[in-house]
C-alpha cells in the first residue's frame, strides 16, 4: 500500500503535481490530480477508447461532491479555475492510498468522514466511483454533480450557450447524448435515487499542465443536473459512469470491487514471483499491466490481438517500445501467451525488412520510421524463448527473421543497409533510431550515418540468427563470418580512445561523433554484446560518471554545451530537453545489465534503483513516467505511464534480485 500523507494532500502546489490512474485493459482510463481538480485536458473519470485501444473520448469528466452535516455545508471537489482554485475539498482531505492501483480519498469533515475509492471494470468502458460513510454523529446529505463533455482526450471543449447536452431517465440514472448521433453514456446511481436535471455549463477550467506544454488550457464542462443522498454510518453509494449497453453493466459494485481486488491479486500470482517482500517489483508488476491490452471479450487464442500500450494518457502502441517493453510489461509478469501473441504479429507485420511504427493503429501501419525496431524483434524473441523454449513459435516467426537479414544486408526502406566494407549498418535519413523528436523539420539528435545501438542491436541479431537457424533446421551459411567481421569493425571503428568510451554515431555527415550519450551500453548488455569486454568497465564509468542519475540515464552528458537539464517550456523546448539531457528510466533496465555483467555484484546493481523508489510517490503514483529533468531534483516529464519505463525497470530489477542460477529452467 502507498500512502500520500496529509501535509501532501493539503498543499496544493505539492498535490496538484501528483496523479493517479487507473486503466481497463482497453486503452481506456480514469485520471486526475489527487485532488480531484483536472490538471490536464487528458484527465477525466470515465476516458473510453470507443475504438479499442484507439479513439479516447473524454466523457464524464469529474463530479463536484459536497455534504452537509447538521447544516454545515463542507466540499469534497477541488477545481482550477482560471481565477484559482474551487471549491476546497482538499483542505478536508486526510491521505490518498493506492490499494493494488486503485486510489482511496479519505476526507475528514466537520461530523464525518468519507471515503471515495476509484476503479474501472476490466475490459468495459465502466468507471465505478464508490463512496463511504465511515463516521458520522448525524445523517450526511451528499450531493453529486457530474460535470461531463464529449471530446477527444488531446483537445479542450469550449461551451457555448445554446448546446446543451440531450438527457433521458434510464433505469437507476441518466443517458446522455453530446448532439445527436453521438454515442451515448450512462450515469447510473446505485442504491437509485432520483436526479434532479439542470442543464448549464462550468466555465473556465484551467489545465495547468496544458498551460506548461504551450497548448490550449482553457476547458468548459456541462453540469447536466445532481443527485442528493442521505447517508449514515457505514452506508456505501456508487456512481457508475459507462460508455456500455445498460444489459453489459453490473450494477453491484460490492461485487465489481471484489472482482477487481480478485483479479489485481491474481495478476499478483501469476507473475510466479515472491512478492511478499518485494515492494517495488510488487507496484511494477501491477504497473505493467496497465499496458497490456486486447481487445473485448478475447477468448484464449493464439490469434488475440494483445498489444502494449506505449505510454498514458496519450499514448497508443508504438512498435519500438512494445519489443523494447515485452519482456518486462509481459513475461516477467505470467503473460507468456500474450507475448507469443505480439511476436506473432510482429512477424507477420515484416515487410521488406522492416517493422511498422504500429502494430494496432492502421493510420501508422504505413509508416517505418525505426531503423532499429526490426532488430529488437531478435532481442525479445530471445528473452520469450529463454523463459518458454517455445520452438513452435520459432519454426513460425523464423522466416520473417531471415527476411529481416536479407534486406538490411541489402537495402532496406529509408536508406537503410550494410556498409559493405566494414559490414556496420548505416543509416542515411536523420531521426531514425529512438531518438526521433523533431521541431519543425530539424531532427534534435539526426544521427545519420553509423549508430552504436543500430550496430550492437545489428550483431546480436545475427549471432542470434546464426543460433537459431540449426534448431529449426534452417541455418544460414556464413553468419558466424558475418558477426565475427560485424565484431572487429564495431570494436576497431566505434572505440573513442581519448574519452574512454564510445563513439555515439561514426561516419555521420560530420565525421565521427564524440558525444557521450547512453546508447553505447547496449553494446555489452545485450546477450550477444559486441564490445570486447577489456572495454567494459572504461565505458561503463564514463557513462555512470556523466549520465547516471538516480531517475535513469541522461540522454548527453551535462559538460556538453548543447545539454539542457530541465524539461520545460513549449513542445520545441521539451522535445530539444528530451534528447539533449532528459533522463530516461527505461535505460537504467540495460545499464543495470551492463553493471551486473561487467562488475559481478548483484547486489550492488540492485541499488541503482533505490533512488527511483521515491518517484513512485510522484507524477503517477505507482507508475513510471517517460522521463525525468536531467538535473535534480528531476521533476517528472513527458507521459505520466511510460510501458518500457515501468518495463524495463521491473525486468532489470528482477534480474539483479533474483539472478537465474536461483531459478529452476523453465
Amino acid at each position: 500500500m502507498m500512502i500520500i500523507p496529509r501535509e501532501v494532500c493539503q498543499r496544493p502546489e505539492a498535490a496538484l503535481e501528483r496523479e493517479w490512474l487507473v486503466t481497463n485493459g482497453l486503452g481506456g482510463y480514469a485520471a486526475a490530480s489527487i485532488l480531484g481538480a483536472n490538471t490536464r485536458s487528458h484527465h477525466g473519470l470515465l476516458v473510453a477508447a470507443l475504438h479499442p485501444p484507439a479513439g479516447r473520448m473524454v466523457l464524464l469528466s469529474k463530479v463536484d461532491e459536497e455534504v452537509v452535516v447538521d447544516g454545515q455545508t463542507s466540499p469534497l471537489a477541488t477545481n482550477e479555475y482560471e481565477g484559482g482554485l474551487h471549491p476546497e475539498g482538499y483542505r478536508f482531505l486526510d491521505q490518498v492510498r493506492l490499494e493494488g492501483m486503485r486510489p482511496v480519498f479519505r476526507y475528514t469533515l466537520p461530523g464525518a468522514v468519507i471515503e471515495k475509492t476509484v476503479w474501472m471494470e476490466y475490459g468495459r468502458h465502466t468507471t465505478y466511483i464508490l463512496y463511504h460513510c465511515l463516521q458520522a454523529g448525524a445523517p450526511v446529505d451528499l450531493r453529486l454533480t457530474p460535470l461531463v463533455t464529449f471530446r477527444d482526450s488531446h483537445r479542450e471543449t469550449q461551451g457555448f450557450a445554446h448546446w446543451h447536452f440531450s438527457q433521458r431517465p434510464v433505469h437507476d440514472g441518466i443517458e446522455i447524448e453530446a448532439y445527436p448521433g453521438a454515442p451515448a453514456f450512462r450515469l447510473l446511481l446505485e442504491p437509485p435515487t432520483a436526479f434532479q436535471s439542470e442543464g448549464a455549463w462550468y466555465w473556465h477550467f484551467r489545465h495547468r499542465w496544458e498551460e506548461r506544454r504551450g497548448l490550449p488550457t482553457r476547458e468548459d464542462v456541462y453540469r447536466p443536473g445532481s443527485w442528493w443522498v442521505r447517508m449514515r454510518a457505514g452506508d456505501r453509494i456508487a456512481l457508475i459512469a459507462t460508455a456500455e449497453p445498460l444489459e453489459a453493466v453490473d450494477r453491484d459494485y460490492e461485487r465489481a470491487l471484489e472482482r477487481y481486488q480478485e483479479r489485481q491479486e491474481a495478476l499478483l500470482r501469476q507473475s510466479g514471483l515472491p512478492l511478499d517482500h518485494d515492494p517495488l517489483a510488487r507496484w511494477l508488476v501491477l504497473a505493467a499491466n496497465q499496458f497490456l491490452v486486447s481487445p473485448p471479450g478475447a477468448a484464449a487464442s493464439q490469434d488475440v490481438g494483445y498489444g502494449i500500450l506505449a505510454g498514458y494518457p496519450w499514448f497508443g502502441d508504438r512498435t519500438r517500445d512494445t519489443l523494447v517493453s515485452l519482456p518486462g510489461i509481459a513475461l516477467a509478469t505470467g503473460h507468456e501467451q500474450a507475448a507469443a501473441a505480439i511476436l506473432r504479429a510482429c512477424a507477420r507485420a515484416v515487410d521488406r525488412g522492416m517493422l511498422p511504427d504500429s502494430l494496432l493503429d492502421p493510420a501508422r501501419q504505413r509508416d517505418f520510421g525505426g531503423a532499429d525496431t526490426a532488430l529488437w524483434l531478435f532481442s525479445a524473441l530471445g528473452a520469450y524463448l529463454e523463459r518458454t523454449g517455445d520452438r513452435a513459435l520459432l519454426r513460425e516467426v523464423y522466416p520473417a527473421l531471415e527476411d529481416i537479414l536479407r534486406a538490411y544486408v541489402g537495402s532496406a526502406r529509408r536508406r537503410i543497409s550494410m556498409d559493405p566494407a566494414d559490414s556496420l549498418l548505416r543509416v542515411g535519413e536523420p531521426g531514425m533510431t529512438w531518438m526521433d523528436a523533431r521541431v519543425g523539420g530539424w531532427a534534435v539528435a539526426p544521427r545519420t550515418g553509423k549508430p552504436v545501438e543500430l550496430n550492437a542491436l545489428w550483431y546480436h541479431a545475427v549471432r542470434s540468427l546464426a543460433a537459431w537457424g540449426p534448431q529449426v533446421g534452417r541455418p544460414i551459411a556464413g553468419l558466424d563470418r558475418l558477426a565475427e567481421r560485424i565484431r572487429e569493425s564495431f570494436n576497431r571503428r566505434f572505440w573513442y580512445a581519448q574519452g574512454g568510451h564510445l563513439y555515439d554515431v561514426v561516419d555521420g555527415p560530420e565525421g565521427n561523433d564524440a558525444s557521450l550519450r547512453p546508447n553505447q551500453v547496449l553494446a555489452i548488455a545485450l546477450d550477444h554484446p559486441v564490445l570486447e569486454q577489456a572495454r567494459w568497465q572504461p565505458t561503463l564509468e564514463a557513462v555512470t560518471g556523466h549520465l547516471l542519475t538516480p531517475a535513469g540515464l541522461r540522454t548527453l552528458s551535462p559538460f556538453d554545451p548543447r545539454y539542457r537539464g530541465r524539461y520545460e517550456g513549449d513542445q520545441g523546448s521539451r522535445d530539444t530537453a528530451a534528447y539533449q539531457g532528459s533522463a530516461w528510466p527505461w535505460l537504467l533496465g540495460c545499464y543495470a545489465d551492463a553493471h551486473r555483467k561487467t562488475y559481478g555484484d548483484p547486489a550492488a546493481t540492485r541499488r541503482l534503483f533505490e533512488g527511483l523508489v521515491p518517484h513512485l510517490a510522484q507524477g503517477a503514483i505507482g507508475t513510471v513516467g517517460e522521463l525525468f529533468d536531467g538535473d535534480l531534483p528531476q521533476h517528472p516529464g513527458g507521459a505520466v505511464a511510460q510501458a518500457w519505463s515501468v518495463g524495463e525497470v521491473l525486468r532489470g530489477w528482477l534480474a539483479a534480485a533474483y539472478p537465474p542460477e536461483q531459478h529452476e529452467d523453465p
